[in-house]
């Protein structure tokens, strides 16, 4: 298959009429040919002779490699015409790189069927989640505080919250088989409503309230603390529904009437002071 007939053998004194004739079909054909033995006395004689065509031998041609997701099956990978796969098409895809064993036969009425193997890429899936929502938390918890469904964690779990209203914070949701499953991250909003005075984080403090900034003067705001108040002072600036908390180069000092007073005056402006060692103002 695939040859003419001038690649079929014939004995002396046969030739074939037209040697270049293509052997394109399968099976018993008959061919003329000229038998001439002796030229010279004998005139040729054409008559017609029996050439058995089998199928011709293919050679495996490469092809791919494929993509292809974990979750799917090997019939769910396309081939080009003319290949088909060896191997049943309800294996499911491992993840990784995978040979895996095909047919390549464009003709098979004429052609042999020839072996090789197709290469497929397979990647993890992702897998499908809806964002966490009605996350709730409190101003002077952390976002550790704040639970999340199962797989999920918080990227950042020792944010505070240091004011009121509604935050977006990222997120990582792993699954338990990474082997197959890729993380996903995203974010969701977290509704912090008031709980203590703001503050810039949770160590222990003094909170104060501004009574009359001009001559320094601060009452304690709720708080019950010893006559001896002492460190950094930071003054809150108020944002919207939030604080910024903002170093103040003064100091606290405790009168004799139970009140105190912050200096240098006049103060910034009304509103909270703190005596503590922030991490982050």
């Amino acid at each position: 298959m695939g040859e003419t007939l001038a690649d079929v053998a014939l004995p002396e004194t046969y030739a074939w009429v037209d040697a270049t004739t293509q052997l394109a079909d399968v099976g018993e054909q008959e061919f003329a040919a000229v038998y001439d033995p002796d030229p010279a006395n004998w005139n040729s004689v054409t008559g017609s002779l029996t050439v058995t065509v089998s199928k011709g031998t293919l050679v495996f041609r490469p092809i791919g490699p494929f993509e292809s997701v974990y979750g799917r099956t090997l019939g769910d990978v396309a081939l080009p015409d003319g290949y088909t796969w060896a191997l049943d098409a309800s294996l499911a895809l491992p993840v990784g790189t995978n040979d895996f064993a095909a047919h390549y036969n464009p003709d098979p009425e004429r052609y042999n069927t020839a072996d090789g193997y197709v290469t497929v890429i397979v990647a993890k899936a992702t897998p499908e989640i809806e964002s966490p929502t009605n996350l709730t938390a409190t101003v002077g918890q952390t976002l550790a505080d704040v639970a999340l469904p199962d797989g999920f964690a918080w990227d950042a779990p020792e944010t505070v919250f240091t004011a009121e209203g509604t935050f977006p914070f990222a997120w990582t949701y792993t699954p338990e088989d990474t082997g197959n499953w890729n993380t996903v991250e995203g974010t969701s909003d977290v509704v912090v409503t008031g709980g203590e005075e703001p503050g810039p984080d949770h160590a222990p403090r003094t909170t104060f309230i501004a009574v009359d900034p001009a001559a320094g003067t601060v009452t304690l705001a709720g708080e019950d603390y010893p006559e001896e108040v002492s460190g950094n002072v930071w003054w809150a600036v108020g944002l919207g529904s939030g604080y910024e908390w903002l170093p103040y180069e003064g100091s606290v000092t405790t009168n004799a009437d139970a009140t105190y007073t912050i200096s240098p005056v006049p103060l910034p402006a009304m509103g909270f002071y703190c005596v503590g060692t922030p991490a982050v103002p």
